[in-house]
């Protein structure tokens, strides 16, 4: 089984592995492949409609959400846009088919600024930051979870009306407070 490029201190590059649309598929081995074919092929073929469960069995769980269109674009390309069951064989071909299209992918964005940058040079930033304009993606679309212990707080936010602050009132002072309020106000500090 791949250790998806873990160390013991967690990912390492965090910002490269939690953006919206990253893909772990090619760091599989061909033999973590078979394994996964194994558990969900029925009658030695997986069916069209089993990839989203070819993936589960291979991630261990739930696969990332771009990951089965990558595979089905990398089996049509492999195999031709009409299958409708694989072999084990036929979708080792695909893997490999996967691989080259991360791989050329990975280089090609090797000297691009990513999706995830807000500006694609240094004067755009510093002019952003001196005009304070934020940046053009709110984090969450950006990146699939929380990068910080921070954003946990805010992560998933309501649209106002609903939640907590939608039944809020406003605050209401005894009248011991709004004597007080109105001696501050009048220049009497007790």
């Amino acid at each position: 089984m791949a250790f998806f490029g873990l160390t013991a201190l967690g990912p390492q590059n965090t910002f490269a592995c939690s953006l919206k649309g990253a893909s772990d598929l090619q760091i599989f081995s061909d033999e973590d492949w078979r394994l996964a074919f194994e558990a969900v092929a029925v009658e030695g073929a997986l069916r069209r409609d089993d990839v989203t469960a070819l993936l589960e069995a291979l991630y261990r769980g739930p696969a990332p959400v771009d990951d089965a269109a990558r595979f089905a674009k990398a089996a049509e390309a492999a195999l031709g846009s009409g299958w409708d069951a694989l072999a084990c064989a036929q979708i080792l071909r695909a893997v490999q088919q996967l691989r080259a299209d991360m791989a050329q992918l990975q280089a090609d964005e090797a000297w691009r600024a990513r999706a995830s940058c807000g500006t694609t040079s240094n004067e755009e930033y510093r002019n952003r930051v001196r005009r304070h304009c934020g940046l053009h993606l709110a984090p969450q679309e950006q990146y699939a979870v929380p990068l910080k212990a921070a954003q946990d707080l805010g992560w998933q936010q309501r649209p106002p009306g609903e939640g907590a602050a939608a039944g809020a009132h406003s605050k209401k002072s005894c009248e011991e407070t709004k004597f007080a309020a109105e001696m501050v106000k009048s220049g009497m500090y007790f």
